[in-house]
């Protein structure tokens, strides 16, 4: 379970942007379910406020820890600084797995890692200098295990298979992202060939997508989902949208055929279904791109009920739409906002006025919270 993250000196975030999870005792337990974070976390700000890079900031630190062994040696580390200066950036990520609490801390530049620290219930366990390792109880140090650069630790013993890390690797690895270093990647370059032939093999979650796409008053009866044979000899998958008309027949249609919406909840929910089934990490930017304002509480349902997410799974997301705010509710919604030309963000529990049985949308609209657009500012000021 994710408790926060943070990094400095990182895209648009000059200072420290720390997003945190973490609920107190004094939460109400209708919102925590009596659980150490929050299952779910909305992001919320005007247009260029610093809501994607605070999720591309999130993917990269997973990116980094999983994948970056697979980088060629010369390869620069994919992230960017803040406005593309020199100085260190640092970082941290912080998670509950198997009852333990993780913290990893790294200091590293666009070309080299400088620093990378592992502390497990609050003591330090794994230490790198530069490729030099200065502390070691994480894991036998009987193999030779040469660091590089622009690979983490973590992703460097993964490719050495040291069985101690493998329940983190595998933590991280089962979060799904829809935000990459070049930023959010759109629903419409979804290959949902690739999605159908996911929901054939996987079966109950496809019975739990389908039942929630005809919920939503798509006009969807029933999904099916069929293969073709090209003449290389590839199978690829593809759904068919049953509906009835008003003479009671069946009218298949393909997923072209579909309206943006339906098409979207057909990509989007293999993902939600997936994490929850796994009580993993979905993360989401422009989560309503596409989508009914009125089909959003009940995705964050999804998430925020004990009923519905018995596995604990989270969810993080960047919104639009304000209404879901009242849904999210003070402790699990941030704000982000920019100030010349640097990020920053806040919890708005950390507003002391701000009351969590009373309407955030109402405050918001009338910018007593924050992160409302303020268009056409700029040229009032000029």
């Amino acid at each position: 379970m994710l408790l926060g993250y943070g990094a400095r000196n990182i895209w648009s975030f000059k200072d420290w942007m720390q997003v945190d999870l973490s609920l107190n005792g004094l939460v109400p337990s209708d919102v925590s379910m009596n659980l150490p974070a929050a299952t779910a976390m909305c992001f919320k700000g005007a247009n260029a406020s610093g809501k994607t890079n605070g999720i591309k900031v999130l993917a990269f630190i997973v990116d980094f820890l999983t994948n970056s062994f697979a980088y060629k040696p010369k390869t620069p580390i994919y992230f960017d600084s803040y406005f593309l200066n020199t100085q260190p950036s640092e970082l941290y990520l912080q998670f509950l797995c198997d009852d333990k609490e993780y913290l990893y801390e790294a200091e590293l530049t666009k070309d080299k890692v400088l620093s990378e620290k592992l502390t497990v219930n609050n003591e330090l366990v794994f230490q790198r200098v530069s490729n030099k390792i200065e502390k070691n109880f994480l894991y036998d140090g009987h193999k030779e295990i040469t660091f590089r650069d622009n690979a983490s630790f973590l992703s460097t013993l993964n490719q050495y298979e040291i069985p101690e890390i493998e329940r983190v690797y595998q933590y991280l690895s089962l979060i799904v992202l829809n935000v990459g270093y070049k930023g959010h990647n759109s629903i419409d370059y979804y290959d949902y060939h690739g999605v159908a032939r996911r929901y054939y093999e996987l079966p109950e979650i496809f019975d739990s997508v389908k039942k929630t796409i005809r919920m939503y008053d798509t006009g969807v009866d029933n999904i099916t989902i069929e293969n073709k044979t090209d003449e290389a000899g590839n199978i690829f998958y593809y759904p068919l949208f049953i509906h009835e008309n008003n003479e009671g027949q069946k009218i298949p249609l393909l997923f072209e055929m579909e309206s943006k919406g339906t098409q979207t909840l057909f990509r989007i929910l293999l993902n939600f279904f997936i994490t929850l089934h796994n009580g993993s990490l979905l993360v989401l930017d422009e989560m309503d791109e596409y989508l009914d304002p009125e089909i959003l509480p009940h995705l964050l349902n999804l998430y925020i009920t004990e009923k519905n997410n018995p596995k604990h799974a989270q969810l993080i997301c960047t919104v639009h739409t304000p209404d879901v705010m009242d849904v999210s509710g003070k402790y699990r919604t941030y704000i982000f906002k920019k100030i010349k030309n640097e990020s920053i963000c806040y919890r708005l529990d950390e507003l002391k006025k701000l009351r969590n049985d009373r309407s955030i949308v109402k405050e918001f609209k009338k910018h007593l919270i924050g992160g409302y657009p303020e268009i056409g500012q700029a040229e009032q000021k000029q």
